[in-house]
């Protein structure tokens, strides 16, 4: 692990933002050559370019490939698509009769994308795994018992195979699994921190008392359950930016959990390279620090145009140095720089958000599904005589509210969502 990335995550002002791209097969499938050109461009970004390689259909392997395949637990994969991603289509265990049979494969397949909730989907089925959570049979928990047994076992293997590192050069571990959908969580938190929390506590525990840093990506809505996951023993947690929001991820994860910001690849096939910039840059400054904290990825499939592709990497390198430069220019006229005892002193905590409040928010009845909810910064002289807990407040901070406009009241709801925000 990069230097960089270990002062971010510790929030000891890394020297610069680290920044990643991954491009999906179907991208090369369609690009081929005009995409090499790119990587030759930046190379820091294409770690593993396929210089001189033609035969780009063939590099295609796994899940992405066209076709149908089995895994080791029997769920059938099937992709009508060369270059994308298949999905499961048939699943073992369809019925709650089956699961008490169930038995964790014999062979060691390791934890791929989709280890744990998604694994009880493709076992079960997605509806018939949501029928299990709001009944709540026994089957559930006897399902969910040989997935985690069957996941601790191959944790126990990747942590006998992978050296720790050291303190200053700890090794990373990658797990992915999506638990949220486009706008909520497939289930309720109390449920989800029920069934599913004890199972990535415990798997992460095992590397956390290792030594290890771990690193989590999952899509989808999953706001409510980030304090969790941090809890969980997650050190750099990587949440989708159009799925969130970036307001509201600032307000959950700043200052708690190093972010490795997924841009909005649903923004990217569908904007002008002007619109990219924007986006990247605007990310940086709103979630960013000199101090660490942020990482930013991109993920660019065959949708997203050439041009736009070269605009995200160019501003992916300008996002990398934003903090950089910034440091250095005031360093020159005599301000703060990293390592200085100014600096230390600019340092200021971050509170945690009430969580309890966003869960409130979240749960409106169904008849207010037409409030326009959406978060801002205000100053505090703004809000003070709607929200009791400003008065305690400093006088020179911003705060972070969500605003609720009912369309038939005149009267405005502001509710606190994070007591100190960032310093004006």
């Amino acid at each position: 692990m990069s230097s960089d990335k270990v002062k971010s995550i510790r929030l000891e002002h890394p020297d610069r933002v680290p920044v990643s791209l991954g491009i999906l097969p179907s991208a090369w499938l369609k690009h081929g050559r005009a995409l090499e050109r790119i990587a030759d461009r930046y190379p820091l970004l294409f770690a593993n370019p396929l210089k001189g390689e033609r035969d780009y259909a063939g590099l295609v392997k796994g899940t992405y490939a066209a076709g149908t395949h089995v895994d080791a637990w029997g769920c059938v994969w099937e992709n009508a698509h060369h270059g994308q991603e298949a999905i499961v289509t048939r699943h073992p265990v369809p019925t709650r009769e089956g699961v008490r049979t169930l038995r964790a494969p014999a062979i060691d397949a390791g934890l791929p994308h989709g280890f744990m909730y998604l694994r009880l989907a493709d076992l079960r089925g997605f509806e018939e795994l949501m029928v299990d959570f709001a009944e709540e049979p026994p089957e559930l928990q006897m399902l969910i018992d040989v997935v985690l047994d069957y996941n601790a076992r191959q944790v126990k293997l990747l942590l006998e195979r992978r050296d720790p590192g050291t303190a200053d050069e700890p090794t990373i571990l990658y797990f992915g699994d999506d638990l949220g959908m486009q706008t909520s969580l497939p289930m309720s938190p109390d449920v989800w921190r029920r069934y599913l929390k004890p199972c990535y506590a415990t798997l992460y525990g095992m590397c956390k008392e290792r030594g290890y840093i771990v690193y989590m990506h999952t899509d989808g809505h999953i706001l409510e359950i980030i304090p969790d996951l941090i809890e969980c023993g997650v050190d750099v947690i990587n949440p989708q930016y159009r799925a969130n929001g970036l307001e509201q991820l600032v307000a959950v994860c700043k200052g708690r959990v190093c972010v490795d910001l997924d841009l909005d690849r649903q923004l990217f096939p569908f904007c002008t390279p002007a619109d990219i910039r924007d986006h990247i840059l605007g990310a940086v400054e709103a979630f960013g620090s000199p101090e660490g904290g942020l990482w930013l990825k991109a993920e660019v499939d065959d949708g997203v145009p050439l041009e736009n592709v070269d605009a995200i990497c160019s501003t992916l390198m300008e996002a990398r140095e934003y903090f950089g430069r910034r440091r250095r220019r005031y360093a020159t006229r005599g301000g703060w720089c990293s390592g200085s005892r100014r600096s230390e002193r600019r340092k200021k905590p971050v509170k945690p958000i009430d969580v309890a409040t966003h869960d409130r928010m979240r749960g409106v009845k169904a008849a207010e599904q037409e409030v326009d909810a959406h978060p801002v910064v205000l100053h505090l002289n703004e809000v003070a005589a709607e929200v009791p807990e400003a008065h305690e407040l400093p006088k020179t901070r911003q705060i972070l509210v969500r605003y609720q406009s009912f369309p038939n009241a005149r009267d405005r709801q502001v509710h606190l969502l994070q007591k100190v925000c960032v310093p004006l």
